[in-house]
């Protein structure tokens, strides 16, 4: 088997695309309680997989999220985004 370099290979211009704006964030959808409760469900389900959270955040009540610093919120929003599709993909809409 040949191994192909695909560096040199050109786009035609038809497949070439570009992403689309991301629509403005509304902030509220993710109120204090939506992530306690994603973080319980994280912690029951996920944790033991995917252990991207140390024990003492998963405590964390939402309310005080700004003043986390910004690797704990990827962090903490992460672990929600992961909680969130195991429940999207148990209970779909």
């Amino acid at each position: 088997m040949v191994a192909h370099d695909i560096s040199d290979l050109e786009i035609p211009s038809e497949l070439e695309f570009t992403l689309p704006n991301p629509p403005p964030l509304e902030r509220s959808i993710l109120s204090p309680v939506i992530v306690r409760s994603l973080l319980g469900r994280y912690s029951r389900y996920v944790h033991s997989q995917y252990p991207i959270l140390e024990p003492d955040t998963l405590s964390n009540d939402g309310a005080n999220f700004k003043k986390l610093a910004n690797n704990q919120k990827v962090r903490i929003l992460m672990a929600c985004a992961i909680a969130a599709a195991r429940e999207a993909c148990r209970a779909p809409i």
